[in-house]
């Protein structure tokens, strides 16, 4: 593992920590649009991290091998020449079961199953209203406490990660 590897693991997991924090206050305030959008955030990042630490060539921190950048990358094999840029949450779904395996398989199962809850999250939400032209809320008050719960389970993983250097 590079230094910019290490690096980006304890950046990710600390805006992981920050914007989790943030969005549990806006959705205790009932200001659930902007905490959805930060939930979001949290999650993804936790996920980065995680995927960062424990899975070898599959997600780097370089493009190529003589290309380091400071965006996570996903490769298909050790030799693949056309790595993906590891993008938002949905992106991160994606690959979430790459820590899936072994003997922490089950509780990251249990994990996936919750992050799944993000399906249909989407950056560009933070530009529309929060209600729609039916008085309704945009993004359903339990869809977004279902999102919470995905990013609590997520940031509680990275919690245990800190502690013991081990997936569960």
């Amino acid at each position: 593992m590079t230094d910019a590897e290490r690096d980006a693991i304890r950046h990710f997991a600390c805006a992981a920590s920050r914007h989790l924090r943030d969005a549990q206050y806006l959705h205790d305030d009932e200001r659930r649009h902007t905490a959805d959008h930060l939930f979001g955030f949290a999650a993804e990042c936790a996920a980065k991290s995680l995927l960062l630490r424990f899975t070898t060539y599959e997600v780097t921190m370089k493009k190529k091998e003589d290309k380091p950048s400071d965006r996570p990358w996903i490769r298909k094999s050790a030799d693949d020449e056309n790595p993906q840029m590891l993008g938002h949450i949905g992106a991160v779904l994606g690959a979430f079961p790459l820590l899936s395996h072994g003997r922490s398989g089950p509780k990251l199962m249990e994990a996936e199953d919750k992050i799944s809850a993000f399906d249909g999250w989407n950056l560009s939400h933070r530009y529309e209203d929060e209600v729609g032209p039916d008085g309704l809320p945009l993004i359903a008050p339990s869809l977004v406490a279902e999102r919470r719960l995905a990013a609590e389970c997520l940031l509680d993983l990275q919690a245990h990660v800190e502690l013991t250097g081990m997936l569960p």
